[in-house]
This record gives C-alpha cells, structure tokens and sequence, in this order.
C-alpha cells in the first residue's frame, strides 16, 4: 500500500516537471525571460504545495499546461 503510494508520487512528479520543462520552453520561447523565471518559482511553490497535500486533483487544477 506505501509503496504503491510512494510510486504514484513518483509519478506525478515526474510527470509534473516534465510539463514544467515544456512550459519554461514555451515561455522562453516568448522572449519573456524575467516573466518566466517568476513563472518557474511560482510554478514550484505551487508544485510544492499540491505535492504536501498529496492532492492529485488540486495538482493537476492549477498546473494546467498553457496552450
């Protein structure tokens, strides 16, 4: 049951920076480089917060991916 649980963790994780990446790309992209740094950190503090929770739902609800 922990491990299953730890693995699920693992996985949204690592699933979740992955997106990070694609976004930070995007938003590089833009040319916006002082917006995306703010955007990072508030992206993790964010990550951070879903992540002590353990909150899949609250997660996925505020780190949507920006299309």
């Amino acid at each position: 049951m922990i491990e299953t649980k730890k693995r699920q963790m693992k996985r949204i994780f690592s699933h979740s920076v992955h997106r990070q990446r694609k976004l930070t790309a995007y938003v590089l992209k833009k040319k916006k480089t002082t917006s995306a740094n703010e955007f990072c950190i508030c992206y993790n503090m964010v990550q951070l917060i879903c992540k002590v929770l353990k909150k899949t739902i609250a997660l996925s609800q505020y780190c949507s991916p920006v299309n």
